[in-house]
């Protein structure tokens, strides 16, 4: 299920396949374009609702941010379904932890 809130929604650059959408559980749930049913969710260690997700142009990486500091945007790897990169962004700062932001 996903939520009305949000919209930062992105179709899978390999032209259209899937459609990526916030979830209501701090998550990425992925729709197949032909069904529009759910075929699978990225998850990670979200701590606030994402608010927008992005595709690398290939297409092998996605990347869920929130709006909220405490939790960061994730980088997942596309084919293997689980994060492999972490970033916290603040004021422009980007940082691979929350205490470099902090310094």
């Amino acid at each position: 299920m996903t939520s009305a809130r949000r919209s930062g929604t992105a179709w899978h650059p390999d032209g259209g396949s899937l459609l990526a959408v916030p979830g209501t559980d701090n998550d990425v749930s992925m729709f197949e374009r032909l069904s529009w049913s759910v075929a699978f969710s990225l998850k990670g260690p979200h701590s606030a609702p994402i608010n927008l997700v992005s595709f690398s142009p290939n297409g092998k990486l996605a990347a869920a941010l929130c709006k909220l500091l405490v939790s960061p945007t994730l980088v997942f790897d596309f084919e293997l379904k689980v994060p492999v990169h972490v970033v916290f962004v603040s004021n422009g700062k980007l940082a691979s932890s929350l205490s470099e932001l902090l310094t």
